[in-house]
């Protein structure tokens, strides 16, 4: 049976691996050969053994045969070396998610995922703007795109410009604003 672990060695930015339990969750922890996203990781896993699990993987400079001690290294890190999946809250994190699944590579989308570690660059924003311009009517600056940079991020940024520019959103978006099978 191939393991978490087994398949997270596979990435080729990995050098080691270890699966672990955090509280509740199926956690990977990986040593990256070079610089590595824990995103790009997390999706690499997904794609191999299916969605679900793991739900963190988490960046670390070395993995301690103690599993207690490894635990306690991985709640000290910071945001940008541990990816946890967190699923959309309302229609329009949700179409948000959607859309940005039309703009990058990467096969499902958290909210709190960053949009340039899911593959996105100044072209995938341009068309991650026009796409929110038309499907929810919100105009948003590429720099906001950036700046936002999560699908949670832009969902504030749509709900501030629509309240400023006195466009009213859809309370629940319809599924089907994006295309099927892109999560």
């Amino acid at each position: 049976m191939t393991t978490i672990e087994d398949v997270a060695l596979t990435h080729p930015d990995v050098s080691q691996a270890r699966e672990f339990r955090l509280g509740a969750e199926t956690a990977v922890a990986v040593v990256p050969a070079v610089f590595s996203s824990a995103v790009e990781i997390r999706n690499h896993v997904w794609e191999q053994l299916g969605d679900g699990d793991p739900v963190l993987v988490a960046l670390v400079d070395e993995i301690p045969g103690d599993p207690a001690a490894l635990a306690s290294i991985v709640a000290g890190l910071d945001g940008t070396q541990v990816s946890r999946y967190t699923e959309p809250d309302g229609g329009l994190e949700v179409a948000l998610r959607d859309i940005m699944a039309e703009t990058v590579p990467a096969s499902r989308i958290g909210v709190l995922d960053d949009f340039i570690d899911l593959g996105g660059d100044s072209l995938s924003a341009v068309q991650l703007s026009t796409l929110i311009q038309e499907r929810l009517g919100v105009s948003l600056r590429l720099e906001t795109v950036f700046e936002a940079s999560t699908v949670r991020g832009l969902a504030t940024a749509v709900r501030t410009e629509a309240e400023v520019a006195g466009v009213v959103l859809p309370g629940a978006v319809p599924s089907g604003t994006a295309r099927a099978g892109r999560r």
